[in-house]
């Protein structure tokens, strides 16, 4: 855990694919998304089910929701939760505050000198820009899960005394796939109850999605992603949804390959410039003039 002091500033591919991958005798009650979700977890229980055989009997033919029209232009990033205006008020004081940004590294990015993440630095380059008497302070592990989080808040977060937390997550709590849901999102609702009781105004970060053709695990990150969303918005968290603008560009200009790191798996530098542009639109702060020529 590292403490990013102040430094200085003066004043003045192709579409993802989605296949799902069979799970053997799921049970709708390990899921305990809100409401929101309940339409797309539908939607993967069903397909799940019909990739295995010995299920289709099971199954009860029920209408499946269409698109009718498909967007032609990106949604405009926002607030997710009810508590937008308190949030946004609290970015435009002219107060100084403390940024702890926690998660994963692997999505982060490995410093190449025991320095900050390529992201962190990015993030905190944006948020400098418009507010240069902040703090930030970085507390990333490699792949820091949710539970861990939530169970190192004295020590990780709360030392910080933060008034702003910034969730990075990653992919690796679907490792854990459905017998891991229940404690990631007993401990995702753990981390934000915190933070309300303290004051602190937490962001979340969805990972970006996967640009490779098969992927064994993509039903349950697609779980666990519609899991944080879900949390995030009833619990007035703020939202980035990374995996939604990775999606869309997928699907609408292609070549999104190029974001993505030599391994193919995690974000590379124009991958970090993207979660940048989307994270500073996203808590409704301006781009700054390097983030707005990438």
């Amino acid at each position: 855990m590292q403490e990013l002091h102040d430094r200085g500033y003066d004043e003045g591919p192709e579409t993802t694919s989605f296949l799902l991958t069979p799970v053997a005798r799921m049970s709708t009650s390990a899921y305990r998304l809100s409401q929101r979700s309940s339409r797309r977890r539908r939607l993967l229980l069903l397909g799940q089910a019909r990739d295995n055989s010995s299920n289709s009997r099971l199954l009860v033919d029920l209408p499946v929701p269409t698109q009718t029209s498909r967007p032609r232009q990106q949604p405009v990033p926002q607030f997710r939760s009810d508590d937008s205006q308190v949030a946004q008020c609290r970015l435009d004081s002219n107060r100084s505050l403390t940024w702890v940004f926690a998660g994963d590294t692997l999505i982060a990015g490995q410093s190449q000198d025991d320095g900050w993440s390529p992201l962190t630095e990015l993030f905190a380059d944006g948020l400098q820009a418009q507010r240069q008497h902040d703090r930030f302070v970085e507390a990333l592990a490699p792949g820091l899960s949710i539970p861990n989080l939530a169970s190192t808040w004295d020590t990780r977060i709360a030392v910080h005394r933060p008034d702003v937390l910034v969730v990075l997550c990653g992919h690796s709590d679907a490792i854990s796939g459905l017998r891991g849901l229940r404690a990631f999102e007993d401990s995702l609702l753990k981390l934000l109850i915190s933070c309300r009781e303290a004051g602190i105004l937490p962001i979340i970060n969805t990972p970006p999605c996967h640009p490779v053709h098969r992927h064994d695990s993509l039903s349950d990150r697609q779980i666990y992603l519609e899991a944080l969303r879900a949390e995030a918005r009833s619990h007035n968290a703020v939202l980035v949804d990374h995996w939604g603008h990775w999606e869309w560009a997928a699907s609408e200009m292609g070549y999104t390959e190029r974001w993505y790191d030599d391994t193919g798996l995690f974000p590379g530098p124009l991958g970090h410039q993207q979660m940048q542009r989307t994270f500073l639109q996203s808590v409704g702060l301006p781009l700054s003039a390097d983030a707005s020529s990438n």
